[in-house]
């Protein structure tokens, strides 16, 4: 009879046991990252008889979690790179709304800009459209600095999260070590068995790690997780944590590098929101910068071009309407030469690059890529060196071995574009020299137009004739040319257009622009100029490409988004916490309880019948 007893007290503990782990998930069934768990029953070892064997009741064995690992790996994953998107797109929707926003944008104030050349153009001595021409190259420069004054700000506040986001990564590595010391000890405590609440900590803060960082993970045997980051740089091994660090750049205004047990693994981490705040920088804000200071250098460039091949109202050559920062070079801070560069960049050139010296050969290296990007040249003012729309010299010093240099072209550029000058006076709108026919001419032939065709030519402003010397030839400055067709004849960079018929001997006389001029050739001039650039429709192009990036972005963070939402929605199903499933284990699990009491009534009856029966 004591049999009966023992397996009915068993099934009494191994039920109440069940229903301590179902009350358990139910009181769980709102805490984040539990995982619901399942008390494993197995019956004890039965005893053998001559009449065969005869069981002994049932035993609970384990407490166990009802988990895929798989899929916690895969939650993981999913984190990481729905971090990394989430970041990408918030950056790349701010950069696209201050681009593409007409209040903050550049396209109303560039087209204002030509809409006031334009203007000056039909009234060149009108001092009230030259005021306009003036108030509107301010707007445009202000335009560009405040453009680019967000996108500064815009990398402070990205050096700012990364750092927050370093002593997250920390915090977390720091607590999953200490929880890997607790689980290794309550398991051993406990024989073996597994540490559950334990473990889902562990795994909630893995996750939450997962979302900083891209991590991967190997179980030891003794119920720790080793955590490294990168390319197998280690971050968590058993009860020890490694911190992520930060160390300024080699060059100033730069982001900060970052360091793992001494070395530099900035290159090496991805995913989560750090690999999104690198990849940011590197594919969103360092192309808007490039496309805005690079519009920034064309707009000052063509317009000066421009404007120094005119003749101002006092007659005087004209200078420069705007004013920009030349192109940057910067030398790292443990150089041990005294090499001093400069760098001269082509409008269209972008990227940033490192120059090294070895002590034997020159290398240049495109920053966003990591790659080696070929270059020609000596480096000396005589033959510099070239490359990606770069034109590169050492102006003095030489360098040692080790040294590095930081090229930046048109960096300061849109932060720098100002008014080189605002007296409306300066506006060049006349063309620099003068065409008048001479008093004996007999022909028909007369001046229709005269177009500014090379600002550069070294003859622009020197005096020179034209005659006509036969009916297809044309005589200028003492050199005969043939006479074109359509009547344009080029000369000291201009291209003049007549009309009519003249005849042999007809001349006229090119002298500068004399002051007081009300003639608005250059004006029209500094409209081609403007038109001839592509200003309006490079603009266009640049809040196209961060349009496009935005998008991309979204699209992307959309889609991992909806994967990231399936596989909890899996991990909810394996492992979440059903009520109306508990609810029956509970009814299942009490009625088990109160069968096995009832079992124990039993054999106490039976046991009593036997005392009796022996007493008689």
């Amino acid at each position: 009879m004591s049999d009966l007893l023992g397996i009915g007290i068993s099934g009494l503990l191994a039920y109440r046991r069940a229903l301590d782990v179902t009350g358990h998930n139910i009181a769980n069934v709102e805490t984040e990252g539990y995982s619901r768990q399942r008390a494993d029953l197995a019956a004890r070892r039965p005893s053998g008889s001559g009449n065969g064997f005869i069981g002994n009741g049932v035993d609970p064995r384990q407490t166990r979690r009802v988990t895929d690992a798989f899929l916690t790996a895969r939650s993981q994953t999913d984190a990481s790179a729905l971090s990394r998107l989430d970041t990408l797109h918030q950056v790349g929707a701010q950069v696209d709304g201050w681009f593409s926003d007409p209040a903050t944008g550049l396209g109303a104030s560039l087209s204002g800009l030509r809409s006031a050349l334009s203007d000056l153009a039909s009234d060149p001595a009108s001092r009230a459209t030259r005021e306009t021409v003036l108030s509107s190259a301010e707007a445009t420069s202000a335009r560009f600095r405040q453009l680019s004054s967000r996108l500064d700000t815009l990398e402070t506040e990205l050096n700012g999260r990364t750092a927050q986001t370093v002593e997250e990564i920390n915090q977390f590595s720091r607590q999953i070590a200490d929880l890997n010391q607790r689980i290794v000890l309550e398991q051993g405590r406990a024989g073996g068995q597994p540490a559950n609440d334990l473990l889902d900590q562990r795994d909630q803060l893995l996750k939450s790690l997962a979302e900083r960082v891209s991590i991967q993970t190997r179980a030891a045997a003794d119920g720790s997780v080793d955590v490294s980051v990168g390319q197998g740089q280690a971050l968590v091994l058993g009860a020890q944590a490694q911190s992520l660090g930060l160390a300024a750049s080699e060059y100033s205004g730069q982001p900060a590098r970052l360091l793992l047990g001494g070395a530099e693994v900035t290159r090496l981490l991805a995913g989560g929101t750090l690999g999104g705040l690198q990849d940011a920088r590197r594919e969103v804000l360092l192309p808007a910068r490039q496309d805005l200071a690079g519009l920034a250098r064309q707009l000052g460039e063509a317009v000066n071009r421009a404007q120094a091949a005119g003749t101002t109202p006092a007659g005087g050559a004209g200078g420069d309407l705007f004013s920009l920062a030349a192109d940057r070079v910067q030398g790292a801070r443990s150089n041990t030469g005294s090499a001093s560069l400069s760098v001269s960049a082509s409008a269209s050139a972008r990227g940033e690059y490192e120059l090294r010296f070895d002590g034997a050969s020159w290398s240049l290296t495109d920053l966003a890529t990591g790659l080696r990007t070929p270059f020609s040249g000596s480096g000396t003012p005589a033959d510099p060196w070239t490359a990606a729309g770069l034109s590169l010299q050492i102006d003095s010093g030489s360098a040692a071995a080790g040294d590095r240099f930081l090229l930046q072209p048109h960096r300061q550029a849109a932060g720098s574009l100002t008014l080189a000058t605002r007296d409306p006076q300066q506006l060049a709108t006349a063309a620099p020299l003068s065409l008048s026919a001479a008093a004996g001419n007999s022909g028909s032939g007369r001046l229709a137009s005269v177009a500014i065709v090379d600002p550069s030519a070294a003859d622009l402003r020197s005096p020179g004739s034209l005659e006509i010397i036969a009916a297809d030839r044309y005589r200028l400055d003492g050199v005969d040319y043939p006479l074109p067709a359509d009547g344009r004849l080029q000369a000291h960079g201009l291209q003049l257009q007549f009309q009519g018929t003249p005849v042999v001997g007809d001349r006229w006389t090119l002298t500068p622009t004399a002051a007081g001029s009300r003639d608005g050739l250059n004006a029209q001039a500094l409209v081609q100029a403007f038109d001839q650039a592509g200003l309006v429709d490079r603009q266009a192009g640049l809040v196209a490409a961060a349009g496009s990036r935005s998008a991309g972005f979204a699209s992307a963070q959309s889609a991992q988004a909806a994967l990231s939402a399936q596989t909890s929605a899996e991990i909810a199903n394996v492992s979440g916490v059903s009520l109306d499933e508990e609810a029956a284990n509970l009814l299942r699990f009490e009625q088990a309880y109160q069968a096995a009491a009832q079992v124990i009534a039993v054999a106490d009856t039976v046991f009593q019948s036997l005392l009796e029966a022996t007493r008689s």
